[in-house]
């Protein structure tokens, strides 16, 4: 999944070190992959991202190799795109998936 942040820039001290950040033109952007990221930390990339609204894509797991993204990142995450979320309201979100892709997760 990378959620796009419109609030913290790549100076931000408070997320300066995190793995999961990564940037594109000065744009911060989280990227979770696999299954071993604890729910709180998912929460937190979710809470921090933005104000209304927030979104994300979700996509198959890439490689991930370096922080700065390119047009190629995003090209990537397009080719492999399964579902796009938004948050409209604070508990409201509109998903769209892609099934025929990718079983969708519920839990």
């Amino acid at each position: 999944m990378v959620i796009q942040d419109f609030e913290s820039t790549k100076l931000d001290p408070i997320f300066k070190d995190d793995p999961l950040r990564s940037f594109y033109n000065g744009h911060t952007h989280w990227e979770l992959q696999g299954t071993d990221i604890p729910l709180d930390k998912i929460e937190e990339c979710i809470g921090d991202a933005s104000l209304w609204p927030w979104l994300c894509y979700f996509c198959k797991e890439r490689s991930r190799e370096n922080r700065e993204l390119t047009d190629a990142d995003f090209e990537e995450v397009a080719e492999h795109l399964v579902g796009v979320g938004v948050q409209v309201l604070h508990d409201s979100y509109v998903i769209w998936w892609r099934v025929d892709l990718q079983p969708f997760p519920i839990a």
